[in-house]
């Protein structure tokens, strides 16, 4: 099996995110944040740490980046890399399978919000997470805001249940959860 390096999938990475989203919302909200700090160059380089999501695929789309170890570039391929998950779990959805509710919309808001792209970032990575060790995931249609939980966690060994707010996970309490520990879910 030949693999293929990172930096030439990029390209159709971004590709990827851009069908799901043909308006790129990201370029509208660094643009905004551009025209609001004019003249504040230190404040500028404030959002684009927070906001290293939007910024980075802004940078992408602008051809505003250079394969090297620049921070840029590495919050390019970052920012590129999440966008691909993304929009992964967005055609999943498409197509009829189960996932995070809403997904679209959480994104676009995500984007105007660096606290919310971060839950966002996470919860996709804890249900990655624990689908990798083969654990049951279910969104419920509403979730995460009002109290309830992100995701429903079935361990298939034992059947066992979990309801958790990924989102907000506190870090001592990932270490408590059974199928997050577990050798095999």
């Amino acid at each position: 099996m030949e693999l293929i390096p990172t930096a030439l999938l990029l390209p159709v990475m971004y590709e990827r995110i851009s069908r799901i989203f043909p308006d790129k919302p990201w370029l509208k909200v660094v643009r905004k944040y551009e025209e609001a700090q004019r003249g504040f160059s230190l404040r500028t380089g404030q959002l684009e740490v927070e906001n290293w999501f939007a910024f980075g695929l802004t940078r992408w789309d602008r051809q505003e980046c250079m394969a090297d170890s620049d921070a840029n570039w590495i919050r390019t391929v970052e920012a590129i890399l999440l966008a691909n998950r993304i929009a992964a779990w967005c055609e999943k959805l498409r197509g009829g399978l189960s996932g995070p509710h809403g997904l679209e919309k959480r994104f676009q808001g995500a984007l105007k919000n660096p606290a919310d792209m971060q839950a966002l970032h996470f919860e996709l990575y804890v249900a990655e997470t624990l689908l990798k060790k083969q654990c049951q995931i279910h969104w419920p249609e509403s979730a995460g805001a009002d109290g309830t939980f992100d995701l429903l966690v079935t361990r298939h060994k034992d059947s066992l249940r979990s309801s958790l707010n990924a989102s907000r996970l506190p870090v001592t309490k990932a270490h408590a959860l059974p199928c997050m520990t577990a050798s095999d879910c």
